[in-house]
């Protein structure tokens, strides 16, 4: 219903009833006349003519809009102006109306309308700011809940773009060093080179679905390390030597998809490449309280003047890990011994469906 049809449904409404209170009041102590009738249309026809008056003063002067305080001030004196400008025209209608026996109250029925009237426009002012102030401060709820809305929905935007781009630097990287082996393969090996095809085409599937979630089972993710050993083995040989353990209880943990391949990638690159007689690379995965952890371990010698997450795919996996699994989450690098790096994920324990 339309704010202005519903204003005047309310005012005859209120005034009409006003109207019927005071022909009843009279006719319970005088009988029904013709002047009690007018007496009581008239009061309530001067009502309903100075509250619209003075809901016109209102909001031309936009009272409306003024902080709690003030406009229950201004409403106040209103009320007890606009009374006694009631009880005025009332006192003329009085003298039109009066008998000789009634000639002598007309000042004392005066100062009681003018009494009465400012108590009913005070109980007017109140019933009609507080719809406005009520309706004032639900339409601010609402502005303030969607603007809410809306930087959460921009936040997420935001968020889900960061993480794309940064799963897209990921994965070209991956690519080059797999497309490399098989590369290095085809002309010394065929028949090996189709083996790494066949590994080839599965991590690049894994990548390609991956790519399109936010996390994938850690079951995935060591299932696709596995892969990436096994050709990396082909081009290694015997300088890379594989252990991969991974506690069952583990498996169903939701992890960045590529995070454990990242660390392994940068464990064969920068370790087994980098060491002529190569190494043992070991990757762990178990259940702790509320959480699992993965562990990196391959041969190398951390730079001392470089920062542990220096590298792209480091540090992409670490922003990946903290924007999607929280503080709680923690990707470290560092030296385990003189020989050996150590890079460990944390991250909360929580199941993500096989079939995800």
């Amino acid at each position: 219903m339309r704010a202005p049809r519903l204003y005047w449904i309310c005012q005859l409404a209120g005034w009409g009833v006003y109207a019927a209170a005071n022909i009843l009041l009279g006719a319970l102590y005088g009988g029904i006349s013709a002047k009690g009738l007018i007496l009581g249309l008239g009061a309530s026809a001067i009502g309903l003519a100075a509250t619209h008056a003075f809901r016109a003063v209102i909001l031309r002067r936009d009272w409306l809009a003024l902080p709690v305080g003030a406009l229950a001030v201004r409403m106040a004196a209103g009320s007890a102006v606009t009374a006694l400008a009631m009880a005025v025209v009332a006192l003329g209608s009085f003298w039109f109306l009066r008998t000789e026996t009634e000639a002598g109250t007309v000042w004392v029925s005066f100062f009681g309308a003018s009494f009465n009237w400012t108590a009913l426009l005070l109980i007017w002012s109140l019933i009609y700011a507080g719809v406005h102030v009520v309706q004032r401060w639900r339409e601010a709820e609402r502005e303030r809940a969607h603007a809410e809305a809306e930087r959460w929905r921009l936040e997420a935007i935001a968020r889900e773009a960061e993480l794309r781009a940064l799963q897209a630097q990921v994965n070209p990287h991956f690519l080059f060093n797999s497309l490399n082996t098989v590369r290095a393969l085809i002309a010394d090996d065929p028949g090996r080179a189709r083996e790494a095809v066949t590994e080839l085409s599965a991590l690049l599937r894994y990548a390609l679905s991956a790519g399109k979630r936010e996390t994938v089972p850690l079951r995935d993710e060591i299932a696709t390390v596995r892969r990436y050993l096994a050709l990396e083995g082909l081009r290694f040989e015997d300088r890379l030597r594989a252990e991969v353990r991974a506690d069952p209880d583990a498996l169903a943990a939701p992890v960045p998809p590529m995070v454990v391949q990242t660390l392994v990638e940068n464990g064969i690159k920068h370790g087994i490449g980098q060491t002529p007689e190569g190494g043992t690379l070991r990757v762990e995965a178990r259940a702790e309280a509320g959480s699992v952890r993965v562990i990196v371990e391959s041969p190398g010698v951390l730079d001392d003047n470089a920062e542990p997450e220096s590298g792209v795919g480091l540090a992409n996996a670490a922003e990946r890990l903290r924007r999607l699994c929280g503080d709680r989450a923690a990707l470290v690098v560092r030296q385990s011994d003189a020989r050996t790096v150590r890079a460990e994920v944390l991250v909360p324990l929580a199941p993500v469906p096989a079939d995800a």
